[in-house]
């Protein structure tokens, strides 16, 4: 399977990570995830995504790290990191 192959509706990816449909698309405003959009505008998300998302999650939890500060983390890794590298 391709991780990042868009397999996932965004209520699948909610209901996945325990959240509401509102905090994933709060996370997409806020340029923390970039979904793929169908024609029909409908949003899906890949394994990476979702991987992705668990880590802004445990973040929040687990370190009490707010957005603002998640976007400032992520500001320091390579954009070759969230694609899986030039192999990809």
């Amino acid at each position: 399977m391709d991780i990042y192959e868009p397999v996932f509706n965004i209520g699948i990816i909610a209901k996945k990570l325990g959240i509401a449909v509102q905090t994933v698309r709060l996370y997409e405003q806020e340029g923390l995830i970039i979904p793929f959009k169908t024609e029909t505008n409908r949003r899906m998300y890949s394994m990476h995504d979702l991987e992705r998302l668990r880590c802004i999650r445990k973040m929040i939890k687990e370190y009490g790290i707010n957005i603002q500060g998640i976007k400032r983390i992520m500001s320091f890794i390579p954009c070759w990191e969230f694609k899986g590298g030039l192999d990809s």
